[in-house]
C-alpha cells in the first residue's frame, strides 16, 4: 500500500478498524508507517497508544498519549485515554487532575464526569462522587 500525506486520515481510520477487530499488531504497523510520514499526527499517536495498551505495553501507551496531547494541547481523546490508563494502573492521584482538566474544558461532556465519579468511588471519596452525581442528574 502506498502512503502519502493525502491519505493519512483514511489510513488512520483503517488502523482504528484493526484496533476494533483486536488486530492490534496490524494497527501498530499501519500507525508506525503513518508516523514515519508525519511524526506529529496526533490521531495516529493516540491510536498507537490504544493499540499498545491493548497488547500490554502500558508505559509505551502512556508515552504516546502524552505525546499526542503535547503536539495538540488539550486533545481530549488523548487526555481521556491517559486518564483511563492511569485509572487502570491505579494511579488515581494522576487520573483525577487529568479528568478534571477535561471536565473543566468540556463542561457538557457527561462521559468525563461519569469517569470522575467512578474514580471517586474507587478511592472512597463518596462525598465527591455524590456531588458529581447530583450535578449529572440536575443537568
Amino acid at each position: 500500500m502506498q502512503l502519502s500525506p493525502n491519505n493519512l486520515s483514511a489510513l488512520n481510520n483503517f488502523a482504528i478498524y484493526f484496533i476494533n477487530q483486536s488486530r492490534n499488531q496490524d494497527a501498530i504497523q499501519v500507525l508506525n508507517q503513518l508516523l514515519n510520514i508525519d511524526p506529529n499526527y496526533h490521531y495516529a499517536l493516540n491510536n498507537l497508544g490504544l493499540a499498545q495498551q491493548n497488547i500490554g505495553n502500558l508505559e509505551q501507551a502512556e508515552t504516546l498519549f502524552r505525546k499526542a496531547e503535547s503536539v495538540y494541547p488539550g486533545f481530549p481523546d488523548a487526555l481521556y485515554n491517559l486518564s483511563k490508563l492511569q485509572h487502570l494502573t491505579q494511579r488515581f492521584e494522576d487520573a483525577i487532575p487529568t479528568l478534571q482538566k477535561l471536565c473543566d474544558e468540556h463542561e457538557d461532556n457527561r462521559s468525563y464526569k461519569i469517569a470522575m465519579v467512578i474514580i471517586h468511588m474507587d478511592t472512597h471519596r463518596f462525598d465527591k462522587a455524590e456531588k458529581l452525581c447530583l450535578e449529572l442528574v440536575d443537568n
